[in-house]
């Protein structure tokens, strides 16, 4: 169970570095040298797009299908 917990950590870790450097790379105008533990709960809400519901899969589906 410890492996296991440990295995989740390391993985969530390195979403979290592979995240932050995609960012970097990809998203921010100016170079940043460090993205702050404060900085990326606003970083990562601005990244990820609200949870679908099951209505606005019904919507999108009435929409294209």
């Amino acid at each position: 169970a410890v492996l296991h917990i440990r295995k989740q950590y390391e993985a969530y870790t390195d979403y979290c570095e592979r995240a932050a450097r995609y960012i970097r790379e990809n998203c921010l105008s100016v170079e940043v040298n460090q993205i702050l533990p404060e900085d990326w709960d606003k970083i990562y809400q601005a990244a990820l797009c609200p949870q679908v519901t099951m209505e606005d899969i019904a919507a999108a589906m009435r929409l294209y299908f």
